[in-house]
């Protein structure tokens, strides 16, 4: 794909409120590498992150496919247990996600409610003949399987699927 990919505002949002988050937290190793949403590139990529004399403990990929290169990387190359290891986190919550294989720990998109929330605003626009932007945001989830380290704290089951919920600290 185009390197410009790596420049989309969605790809820059998710980038920017992961690290800042991070950063909110006291960490501050976060090493940032482009997969580019490529197959070749992100095993590249993973390949420079295993190699490094101090290899990461957990992985977040910008997509699930990347997280799924990431996970045969380190295991098939790297010989690194998944979540002992390495935690991995991919972001879509696609279908090989939630292959035994891979149980991979995803962010997940509410489409239906996107896709509402889209119809709603097209309407709004079309009867009062103005196109004003607005930004919609709608809450994904973090869909919790083997492919990353529980988290202590925070796991619901929703759905049929282990869903985080953050504990409002007070």
């Amino acid at each position: 794909m185009s390197p410009a990919l790596a420049d989309s505002s969605v790809n820059l949002a998710r980038q920017n409120g992961f690290v800042n988050l991070l950063r909110g937290k006291g960490i501050e190793d976060i090493r940032v590498v482009q997969g580019d949403y490529d197959a070749q590139k992100t095993a590249r990529a993973a390949r420079q992150l295993f190699s490094a004399p101090q290899p990461p403990d957990a992985i977040f990929a910008a997509n699930d496919h990347m997280a799924l290169t990431v996970m045969d990387v380190a295991r098939y190359e790297f010989g690194l247990r998944i979540p002992q290891d390495v935690s991995v986190i991919g972001y879509d919550d696609t279908g090989p996600s939630g292959w035994p294989s891979y149980a991979l720990t995803s962010a997940s998109q509410p489409v239906d409610e996107m896709v509402s929330a889209t119809i709603a605003l097209l309407m709004k626009q079309i009867e009062s003949e103005s196109i004003k932007p607005e930004q919609v945001v709608v809450p994904g989830a973090l869909v919790v399987r083997h492919s990353a380290r529980r988290p202590h704290f925070g796991v619901v089951e929703k759905d049929g699927l282990s869903v985080f919920q953050p504990q409002e600290v007070e």
